[in-house]
Order: structure tokens, then sequence, then C-alpha cells
């Protein structure tokens, strides 16, 4: 073979392999840049964190404690593979880093100082987010978290709900202390097994009478009048509506699988609708305004029985809850102050 030929071919070969390393450096550079830009928010927040805000500043450095690292991307690294994320009564209050985990499916928030969640946004696999004891008022991040099955923000600032409506494997709701005044998107929730909206401004409850899987429900401190929207909700065990106005238990008839029934601080005169709950163990009925207490005698699992501050008078016939634990009869006209059940010292008067 000439000179001339090994030259050539030894130049062709020197083309391919600088062709191959050249594909190689770029191919890196683009899997570089690639991971460089999906760490873009933590990592460059990170490294510039002493130019931050001392709220950005600080839930990085929160951050960098929970990995025990101080090298922002090896934190980054460890952070981005956790599937839960637990920074509850750490005191921080911009959560803005916290946009580059999407894995996370767990994400725990409560006892901070939050208010704005839009960073949250873009974590579409949580399942679980908790924000008890925050400043949130606006929820609009949440709704394409279809995946999120419980939500709790006890003692927030919420009044809209509505982008609730498309979280549609949503089974267990905590929103108690809190502006709530309509209801209407939870009506598309038919997962819901547990809804909590205690001490809130409800007055209408209609959107309910779909949610055929609720199995507790606790709404006290509102201002509910009409029951009728639970008529249908047979797998309803806990019901819960203290200080409300309610005057007409009828809707609860039906619902023969409460275990659990408190009714304190409302308007009920007429106690015939419960007598068909035979599950019932614990009954709850201060403060109402009940004379006739007869429809309670066939409540044979009854142990925690309620009734003071009402207007009974008569109170023997009770002799036959022979399951009794507690029988509170407190602020009652009653004629014969003797405790029908034995021992004594279950009633209290």
């Amino acid at each position: 073979m000439s000179r001339l030929k090994v030259v050539f071919l030894s130049s062709r070969i020197i083309q391919f392999l600088t062709g191959l390393l050249f594909f190689l450096i770029l191919n890196e550079t683009v899997l570089n840049y690639t991971s460089l830009n999906a760490t873009t928010v933590f990592t460059e927040l990170c490294f510039g964190k002493d130019h931050l805000s001392k709220e950005t500043k600080y839930t990085i450095e929160v951050l960098l404690k929970i990995v025990k690292e101080k090298d922002c991307v090896a934190a980054f690294h460890e952070l981005s593979e956790r599937n839960e994320l637990d920074l509850s009564g750490t005191n921080i209050s911009d959560i803005t880093p916290l946009s580059s985990f999407k894995r996370l499916s767990k994400l725990y928030l409560a006892d901070n100082n939050i208010s704005n969640i839009n960073p949250l946004s873009s974590l579409t696999n949580l399942e679980k987010l908790e924000l008890s004891n925050n400043q949130v008022s606006n929820i609009n991040a949440l709704s394409g978290m279809t995946k999120l099955e419980t939500l709790w923000m006890w003692n927030n600032k919420v009044n809209n709900i509505k982008p609730l409506s498309s979280l549609t494997n949503l089974t267990h709701i905590y929103l108690p202390f809190n502006k709530i005044s309509e209801i209407n998107a939870l009506s598309s929730l038919t997962k819901l097994n547990i809804l909590i909206l205690d001490n809130n401004k409800i007055t209408n409850i209609y959107a309910l009478s779909s949610l055929e899987e609720l199995r507790g429900i606790s709404m006290a401190n509102n201002k509910i009048t009409d029951l009728t929207s639970l008529a249908n909700l047979n797998q309803l065990k806990v019901l819960i509506l203290t200080n409300n106005q309610i005057y007409d238990a009828t809707p609860l008839s039906e619902l023969s699988n409460l275990t659990l029934l408190i009714l304190d601080n409302n308007q009920v005169d007429n106690i015939e609708p419960l007598s068909s709950l035979s599950n019932l163990k614990t009954l709850y009925l201060h403060n109402n305004k009940i004379k006739d207490i007869s429809p309670l005698t066939n409540l044979n699992y009854l142990s925690d029985l309620q009734l003071g501050k009402n207007k009974i008078e008569e109170i023997s016939l009770l002799a036959s809850l022979g399951k009794l634990e507690k029988l509170e009869l407190s602020n009652n006209p009653i004629n014969n102050k003797v405790c029908p059940i034995q021992p004594e010292s279950i009633c209290q008067f």
C-alpha cells in the first residue's frame, strides 16, 4: 500500500474518531444541559442563596439540613429521589424551592407561615398533602393534582374550593376553621369517604347528596338548616353537626349504619326519626328542645347518651338501655332524679 493511501486512510480514521468524539461530547452536553435545566429552580436558588430574600434562603437552609448536605447538586439529587418530605413546624414561608421535587407523593407542610402555594402546582404526583395551620387563601395551585387522595388544610383562610372539583380521587378532605360558605365543588368527588368542614360558614349542603361513599361527616359550627341532602347517604357511620340551625331530623331516619351522631346545640324537638338508628352507640343531643325521649328506648347499643339542657321530665323509660355507660341529663326539669340505670354513677344530673 502506498504511503499516500496510508495517509488517506489515517486521515479518514481520524475524522471518524473526531466525529464520534464530537458526538459523544455533544450528547453528554445535551444530557448535562437537560439535567441542569431540570434542577434550575432548586439549584439556582441554592447556589445564589446569599442573595435571596431571607424567607427563600431560610427554606433552602432547612432543606439542606434535612438531607445533611452542604453541596447544592448533591442535595438536589437526594431530595429529587424522595417520595415523601416532611417540613412541618419548620417556620418556612416561601416554598418556591419545592417546585423541583416532582417525584413527591406525600408532602407535609403543617404549622408554618405559608400563604402562597403556587409553587406546588408542578407537583402533580402528590397523593397526600398537609397544609394545616398556615395562611393559605387561594388554592388554585391544587387544581392539577389529580392523583391527590388526602388533603389536610385545617385552620387557613380558604373561601373558594372550586379548584377541588377536578380532584376526583380525593377520599379524605379536612378543611375545618376556614372561611368556606359554598361547597358545590364537592359534588363531583364521588370517592369521598371522610369530609371535615367544621367552623366555616356553610348553609347549603345539597352538593353532598351524590357522595354515597361518605362514611364520616363533621360540619359542626356552620349555619346548616336542612338535612335533606343526607337522606341517601346510607354508608354514613359518623355524623357531627354540633351548633347549627337544625330543626328537623327526619332526613336522618334512613341512616341505619350510624354509630355516632352529634346534634348538640340545635333546635330539634322531635327525635322520632332517630328511633330507627339501631346501630347508634354514641348520641349527643345536648341543648335542643326535646321533651319526649321515648323514641330512644329501642337503641339497645347506646353506650354514651348526652341529653343535657332540654325539656325532659320523665327518664324512667331509659331503663331498657342496658349498655349505657354514660347518661348526661343536666339542666332538665326532671320530675324524679333517680338514675334509671345501674350503677347510678352512670347518670349525671
